[in-house]
């Protein structure tokens, strides 16, 4: 089981790099969930800032979802953290440099950095790419949506609408 666990991760991590470039290293992603106590600020910041402008959330389906994941960051589903990351790196985006600073003491360079670090590897470890779960697709059009210059906005419009059907 542990080597079909295995081959799937490579396809996953191979197939990613279509949107991602080449793989980062991997890193616990744990370590690069915000603490609790930013994480609600974050989903208040995303709540304010962001969807009223995207609705592709339910927000108190959502609400209750985060509070639980945020008590456990071990135990949460994979779909779920990729959308949490998704909802950080959006918040941090709608931010001022200032406001990143005085909310969170970090640079908006540096959580940038962290949280679509996050997004990318945890959406690779949900299969985004093979997946029918709603949870991760919201993931992946919010990272999307937020990251105007990634590489898949950056492929010829042919290819996107290949990869966006065959994704669908």
């Amino acid at each position: 089981m542990a080597s079909t666990q295995n081959t799937n991760h490579s396809t996953n991590v191979d197939e990613a790099s279509l949107l991602f470039g080449s793989p980062s290293p991997t890193v616990n992603l744990i370590d690069l969930h915000p603490q609790p106590v930013h994480i609600f600020r974050l989903w208040q910041t995303f709540l304010d800032n962001v969807n009223p402008l995207t609705k592709i959330i339910h927000a108190p389906t959502m609400q209750q979802l985060v509070l639980e994941a945020a008590g456990d960051l071990e135990h949460v589903p994979q779909g779920l953290e990729a959308l949490m990351f998704a909802i950080y790196t959006f918040a941090v985006t709608s931010l001022s440099t200032i406001e990143c600073e005085s909310m969170f003491g970090e640079a908006k360079s540096t959580l940038l950095a962290k949280y679509r670090l996050g997004t990318q590897q945890a959406l690779v470890s949900a299969g985004f790419l093979r997946s029918s779960d709603l949870v991760i697709l919201q993931a992946f059009v919010l990272f999307l949506v937020c990251n105007p210059f990634s590489r898949f906005t950056s492929l010829p419009r042919a290819d996107r609408q290949a990869l966006g059907s065959s994704i669908l």
